[in-house]
């Protein structure tokens, strides 16, 4: 025989020798009394409620391929490192690959690589900066301009 506990409604399948005797609930461990013996006039048992829907914010409207999704268009990764690395080499050029990495995660609002193209940009501006003042300071002698 099938009936719902009273406590936590859960369906409980107990022997037909048990029907009228108080039994224990194994969900929630209440003890309950099991109904006697149905009539053959008896409505039948409802069926079981379907499971609950989970939130709206966990429920995906279309299925997201992560792999696919992060590969489109370039990498701004690779811009960021490549900044990164003309910093110390050509300093200028450098700073115009980091920048231009930065630009493009932040339209795309993707941060990866974001503190390398970073570090990149400072390291070739800082660089830039100091030659640019150390040529003004050795052409201000007159001698080498």
């Amino acid at each position: 025989m099938n009936f719902y506990c009273t406590h936590c409604g859960h369906a409980i399948a107990v022997d037909d020798p048990l029907a009228g005797q108080e039994v224990g609930c194994p969900y929630c461990h209440a003890t309950t009394r099991a109904p006697a013996m149905p009539s053959s006039t008896a409505p039948p048992m409802r069926p079981f409620p379907p499971p609950p829907l989970p939130p709206a914010y966990l429920r995906a409207t279309t299925p997201v391929d992560i792999y696919s999704a992060r590969n489109l268009g370039p990498s701004h990764l690779g811009i960021a490192v490549a900044g990164f690395v003309l910093a110390f080499i050509v300093p200028p050029l450098g700073m115009i690959f980091s920048w231009h990495a930065l630009s493009q995660m932040s339209n795309d609002h993707n941060d990866e690589g974001k503190g390398l193209a970073t570090a990149g940009g400072v390291i070739g501006g800082t660089i830039t900066a100091l030659s640019c003042l150390a040529f003004l300071a050795v052409c201000s002698g007159g001698s080498m301009c």
